[in-house]
């Protein structure tokens, strides 16, 4: 399966809930493996991120520990970034059905986040 690093921050909230959520044995595993495939890629965009905001940016005047894209610098920031969330993974396939979900709570927004995995 393959998936843009978009996709899988969009995503990663929604696994986040599951991943502390009880559910049937199956299927938490399938999402542990999942939540630990993506976990590499997750943290090599944040690595990215951040390295970005280095580049890019400038200590804030309120928070020196805190870096702020000055507006000269945001269009390269957001060409570089945006590029880096174009990037395609490959992901082990895991597919879920609505029922494997049970009782789960999702608004349509986490369920549409988690399209890549569900099956009808």
């Amino acid at each position: 399966m393959t998936l843009t690093i978009a996709q899988i921050k969009n995503a990663e909230p929604v696994l986040g809930k599951m991943i502390n959520t009880s559910l049937p044995v199956k299927v938490s595993f399938r999402i542990g493996k999942l939540v630990a495939a993506l976990s590499k890629d997750i943290e090599q965009f944040e690595k990215y991120r951040v390295d970005l905001f280095e580049k890019y940016g400038e200590p804030s005047e309120e928070d020196p520990q805190a870096r702020v894209i000055k507006p000269e610098h945001q269009q390269m920031f957001f060409e570089e970034i945006n590029g880096l969330l174009q990037e395609v993974v490959e992901l082990p396939d895991a597919k879920f059905t609505l029922e494997d979900l049970g009782d789960l709570k999702l608004t349509p927004a986490e369920m549409l986040s988690l399209s890549p995995w569900l099956e009808e």
